[in-house]
């Protein structure tokens, strides 16, 4: 029976650290200074992020901090819409 309780005591202390986790992620990203970018015709995210990046920020985890700060679930853009890009530091 102690066996039990001790179980579910450790399943619960690391389930509040797995959500700390992914919550401090969410909060790193929306403390991001931004700014708002009009997609044109034939704009991608790899030529926005290159437009709009540091030299020093890997392409890759500047795509990634656009897709979510637009809850975007692919690299579909529209001309003409505005998204938010991290703003270059």
């Amino acid at each position: 029976m102690k066996r039990k309780y001790v179980y579910i005591i450790l399943l619960s202390s690391l389930s509040m650290n797995v959500f700390n986790i992914f919550a401090q992620g969410r909060q790193d990203i929306g403390m991001l200074e931004t700014k708002q970018v009009v997609v044109m015709d034939g704009d991608t995210l790899w030529g926005i992020a290159e437009k709009n990046m540091d030299d020093d920020t890997d392409i890759r985890d500047y795509i990634y901090q656009i897709q979510e700060l637009n809850e975007m679930n692919g690299a579909n853009l529209i001309p003409g819409e505005t998204i938010i890009v991290p703003a270059a530091q």
